[in-house]
């Protein structure tokens, strides 16, 4: 599964923690009861090849202050629609 299908709706996202239960904790992204993820967490969840978080990386380097993935995720000026769409650009 790519993670721009696995992110088929702003519920699904989080930021400021790998994953979070319906409470709102945060927890593993593998933990039985997480219903929400950051982009790392959902690449951990989906199992995403390697080669897939580097083109993550490489496109948020070229086109962003850093190439971190989590920095990116957890800026609080990033929208669900901006996340997805980068996903979406990259195929990912």
């Amino acid at each position: 599964m790519k993670l721009h299908e696995f992110f088929d709706s702003p519920e699904k996202w989080t930021q400021n923690g790998y994953a979070r239960n319906k409470k709102r904790d945060v927890v593993r992204p593998d933990a039985a009861d997480a219903i929400q993820w950051c982009v790392l967490g959902a690449m951990a969840k989906c199992q995403i090849p390697d080669d897939e978080e580097t083109k993550l990386r490489t496109h948020l380097r070229e086109n962003h202050d850093s190439g971190r993935i989590a920095s990116w995720n957890d800026d609080p000026n990033l929208t669900f629609e901006q996340m997805r769409a980068t996903l979406l650009l990259l195929d990912i």
